[in-house]
Order: structure tokens, then sequence, then C-alpha cells
């Protein structure tokens, strides 16, 4: 390889193509070398890529279109078990108590699990309680109860 004035080997013979003196350098394609193998990943990186933003897309509009605040006020069923500190709660008491008899827990009972307090925020990640597809099974009642609100104050405005 021959330096280039700078010092570094030019982007022809190393296949990197770099920004002058800033010192960052990024892979580029070189003819011969692999075409197929660089145009199948840039292919599939695409379509991830497009998925993940279809996702994205589609759970913003579900948001948009019904969320209300029921998940977030959502009754839980709360058990105390031997070798854990924190408090465990269950979507269903039938779970709870099942849970708490197999660990050698005790059943608290029911209680409200506000995602704002920190104690309650495990359930933004929780695959049993997840709030997206509590959203999707429950579209019709959460959009028919969260648009009945707004017509009528903007009915109301309108007088």
């Amino acid at each position: 390889m021959e330096p280039t004035r700078h010092g570094r080997a030019g982007p022809d013979q190393t296949g990197l193509a770099g920004s002058g003196g800033d010192g960052w350098w990024l892979p580029v394609h070189r003819p011969g070398r692999g075409g197929r193998i660089v145009r199948a990943a840039a292919g599939a990186g695409m379509v991830a890529a497009g998925a993940l933003l279809a996702w994205s897309v589609f759970v913003q509009a579900v948001g948009a279109m019904s969320y209300d605040r029921y998940w977030n006020l959502r009754r839980v069923f709360v058990i105390r078990v031997p070798d854990s500190v924190e408090a465990l709660d269950f979507v269903t008491e039938a779970e709870a108590r099942a849970e708490a008899d197999r660990r050698m827990g005790t059943y608290v009972g029911p209680s409200f699990c506000d995602i704002d307090y920190p104690f309650c925020r495990h359930r933004l990640w929780s695959i049993r309680d997840n709030l997206i597809l509590y959203q999707l099974r429950y579209f019709r009642l959460s959009r028919s109860g969260r648009l009945q609100f707004s017509f009528r104050e903007l009915g109301h405005a309108a007088d």
C-alpha cells in the first residue's frame, strides 16, 4: 500500500473511505470482493429497518386511537413469597393464588398498580400484562370510552 498525502493508505488500496484528517473510516464496496454478500446484507438491513418502522407506526397508531388509562389503573392481584423482597402481582386472582400456593407464599389481595410509581414500572416490560396486547384486545372498548368523553367536550365547545 502506498501512503497518501496524510500518511494513510488510500481508499482504493484498503477498501476504506476516510473523512480526511478526522480519523473515522467507513467500509466501502470494491468490485469483485463479495458484492453479492454486501448487497444481501444491505437488503436484509433494509427489510429489518422497514419492519421496525412499520411496527413503530403501528404501535403509535394503536396508542393514538385507543389509549386510555384503564390498563394503567387496572387492578392487579398481589402475593408475597419467602424468596422475594418485592411483592409480585398478577393479572388474575386465580394466577396469583396458584403462584402463592406453588411458592409457599401468601395471597395479599387486589391492588391498583399505577406505572407512575417506581415500584410498578415493571409492568411496562411485562409479557403477561402487556400494554400493546391489552390495547389490541380491548381496542373497541377503549376507543369507545375515549371518544365518548372527547366528543362530549367538543360538542359543548361548539354550543
